[in-house]
């Protein structure tokens, strides 16, 4: 059950099951992450690949806006651990009646992000042409 896989992440801690981190504070509330977060959830799997599929589950969730409900505080918006893993729950019961659809868009998503990266090292180069233009007019 998702209920006893998702915990408040405490400072310092190491965990040694397949986990991850979902940011619990701010406008990304929701962002699954690899990497520690100060203020965030740790879930733990039992396996890699139900590490895997939650991971990709919180990051489709969190790339279609959906935490954003959630969200409670004027000053620096929150999740509730409770409505977090609620609404966890509640997706995966629906991705999984729709195995194929939710691989599909998976791959979708995939795809978008990395023509999403591409458009950005774009944007990085185009800037420093801007900038290797300007100096060249006052050199």
């Amino acid at each position: 059950m998702v209920q006893e896989k998702i915990k408040c992440h405490k400072f310092g801690a190491n965990y040694n099951k397949p986990h991850f981190f979902i940011l619990n504070k701010g406008k990304n509330s929701g962002k699954p992450s690899l990497q520690k977060y100060v203020n965030c959830f740790v879930f733990f799997a039992d396996s890699q690949e139900e590490q895997q599929h939650y991971f990709n589950l919180c990051y489709a969730l969190w790339s279609g806006r959906k935490f954003q409900i959630l969200l409670t505080g004027s000053v620096i918006p929150f999740i509730r651990i409770d409505e977090f893993r609620k609404l966890l729950h509640a997706t995966n019961d629906i991705v999984s009646e729709k195995t194929s659809e939710y691989e599909t868009i998976l791959k979708q998503i995939n795809d978008l992000n990395n023509h999403q990266e591409n458009l950005q090292k774009q944007i990085k180069l185009v800037d420093e042409l801007k900038q290797a233009v300007i100096y060249k007019l006052f050199k």
